[in-house]
C-alpha cells in the first residue's frame, strides 16, 4: 500500500452547471493552492442519565473547508474572484484577437451570480473531492516584493477515494509582479487613475464574510443546501509615508469624503499594444485613524479604507482583468 505523501498532492478545479452538482475537474491550478480540504461537521455527544460516560454521538450539519494561498497570476485570479465577487463579463477588446477582458463588478444592491467549483485534491494513490465550492474570502497582497493571494473557500460534504479528472489542462503561468503594480488616489470619481502616489509601500484587498449556506431540514441533502449573499466586509488597507500627501489623506477623515482609488499592474504583452494586466477601482472612506509609525525606518502612515457604494460611480469596487482566457 503506497503512503499518501504530502508533496504529491495536486488540486483541480471543474466549472459546476448546476451548483453542488460536481463536474470533470478539468483545470489544474500550478500558481493558486487549494486546501488541503478539511471536512467539518456538527457532533454533539450524550450521556444518559445514571451513566458516567457519554453513550451517544449524533452527526448534523456536515461540509467542506478549505484555505487559498498562492502567487497571483493574470490568468488563475479570474477562478476565485468568479466564485466570489460575480461572474465576469468577457469580452474583446479593440483591435484584438487573442486578448480577453473580464469585468468583476459587483452590485451595491443586489444579489450577483457566481460560479461553484468541484475542486479535486490528492494524487494518484488517492484523493477526495467536494462540490458546491465557492470563495467565501480572498486577500490580495500587493508590495514591490510579491503579489500574493490568501483566503478560504466552503464547499458540501467532502468524498473520498475518487478518481482524479485525467489530463487537466494547466493554464499559462504569468505571474503578477511587484514592479507591475502602481496605486493612483484622487478625490473626484471622474479623475480616478489620475495622480500617481509615489510612495505607498504595500497595499491589500481584503474581501470577507460574502455568502453564508441554508440548513433546511431535508434528508435528501447530503450538506448545505444553497448559498446565499451576505453584507460583505471589503478594505483597502495599506501603508503610506507620512510626507504632506500622506498626512492630507490623514486630515480627509474629518471630512467624510470618499477616495477613489485605483491600482492598476501591467505584465507581459499579448499583441499589439494590448498587455496582460490586473486592475482594482475601488471607492472608500477612511475607516479608522490612519496610524502613525516607523517601519523600515520610514515614517508612514497605516490607513484603511472601507468600500462605499458610490452613486457616480455605481458600484464599491471592480476588478478587471486582461489576459488571453475566454472562459473558464
Amino acid at each position: 500500500m503506497p503512503e499518501i505523501v504530502g508533496v504529491s498532492q495536486r488540486v483541480q478545479v471543474g466549472i459546476e452547471v448546476t451548483p453542488g452538482v460536481v463536474t470533470p475537474a478539468n483545470k489544474r491550478l500550478a500558481a493558486l493552492s487549494i486546501g488541503p480540504p478539511s471536512p467539518k461537521g456538527d457532533v454533539k455527544m450524550h450521556r444518559a442519565l445514571g451513566y458516567l460516560y457519554d453513550t451517544v454521538a449524533t452527526t448534523g450539519r456536515q461540509w467542506t473547508e478549505a484555505a487559498l494561498a498562492g502567487t497571483a497570476t493574470y490568468n488563475e485570479l479570474v477562478y476565485p474572484l468568479s466564485s466570489l465577487v460575480r461572474t465576469a463579463a468577457i469580452t474583446t477588446p479593440t483591435g484584438a484577437t487573442l486578448a480577453r477582458q473580464w469585468v468583476f463588478t459587483p452590485s451595491p444592491t443586489g444579489n450577483d451570480p457566481v460560479s461553484t467549483l468541484t475542486v479535486e485534491y490528492g494524487d494518484d494513490n488517492r484523493a477526495r473531492s467536494f462540490g458546491f465550492g465557492f470563495v467565501n474570502a480572498l486577500d490580495l497582497n500587493l508590495s514591490r516584493e510579491t503579489v500574493e493571494i490568501g483566503g478560504s473557500m466552503m464547499g458540501q460534504k467532502m468524498a473520498s477515494g475518487i478518481t482524479m479528472t485525467p489530463t487537466p489542462t494547466q493554464l499559462d503561468l504569468i505571474p503578477v509582479q511587484g514592479d507591475d503594480v502602481d496605486v493612483f488616489m484622487d478625490a473626484l470619481p471622474a479623475n480616478i487613475g489620475t495622480t500617481k502616489l509615489l510612495r505607498v509601500f504595500e497595499t491589500k484587498l481584503a474581501i470577507g464574510d460574502r455568502a453564508d449556506v441554508l440548513w433546511p431540514l431535508n434528508s435528501a441533502l447530503p450538506s448545505f443546501a444553497a448559498r446565499v449573499e451576505k453584507a460583505p466586509k471589503v478594505e483597502l488597507t495599506g501603508r503610506i509615508m507620512a510626507d504632506a500627501v500622506g498626512d492630507a489623506l490623514n486630515d480627509s477623515l474629518n471630512d467624510n469624503s470618499t477616495r477613489y482609488v485605483r491600482i492598476k499592474a501591467i505584465g507581459p504583452l499579448i499583441e499589439g499594444t494590448i498587455f496582460h494586466s490586473l486592475q482594482l477601482d475601488f471607492a472608500g472612506k477612511l475607516s479608522a485613524v490612519p496610524d502613525l509609525g516607523i517601519n523600515g525606518e520610514v515614517l508612514s502612515y497605516s490607513f484603511a479604507f472601507a468600500a462605499v457604494a458610490d452613486a457616480t460611480l455605481g458600484y464599491p469596487f471592480r476588478l478587471t482583468l486582461v489576459n488571453k482566457l475566454s472562459a473558464l
